[in-house]
């Protein structure tokens, strides 16, 4: 209620917020801009070509995420702005989001035991489970993504 009231977090429409329902990379977008409260993106400036105005609802938001130095797309020029959204990549929009930064030589560590060091995500990923959040018992085990009421738990 609180993240609806301050105009973060809104719903799918008619009353409805769906959470069972994934969450795309569009939406994510949408709600780290507002929860950022981050410059609108520079007009007529487009760093994806599946994402300006003509593409998608959130065109301005994944620009603005773009020129904040927090998502470089997912390759060939595109963002994907309607693919489902992975828990690899929501720990790296909000590790970067936060800026948050892991000592990797200190004690206690946790290091899933499914992410490979080689994994695009891999440094992202340590600091979401070492720190940014903890939101589902980890164990050094997988790190899954379920819908978009875990994406939630992140926030």
């Amino acid at each position: 209620e609180l993240l609806t009231r301050l105009g973060i977090l809104d719903g799918v429409g008619e009353n409805h917020f769906a959470p069972e329902q994934k969450a795309t990379r569009a939406e994510m977008a949408a709600i780290l801009v507002r929860l950022g409260q981050l410059p609108a993106g520079e007009p007529g400036r487009q760093s994806f070509v599946d994402s300006g105005p003509e593409d998608t609802w959130a065109w301005a938001e994944i620009e603005a995420l773009t020129q904040a130095g927090i998502t470089d797309g997912t390759g060939d020029y595109c963002f994907s702005p309607g693919r489902l959204l992975t828990r690899a990549e929501t720990a790296a929009f909000l590790t970067r989001m936060l800026r948050y930064k892991l000592d990797l030589s200190q004690d206690g560590l946790i290091y899933p035991t499914d992410v490979e060091e080689s994994y695009w995500a891999w440094a992202e990923i340590l600091r979401a489970v070492n720190g940014v959040t903890r939101p589902l018992p980890v164990e050094q085990g997988p790190f899954r993504p379920k819908s978009r009421q875990d994406t939630r738990k992140y926030m």
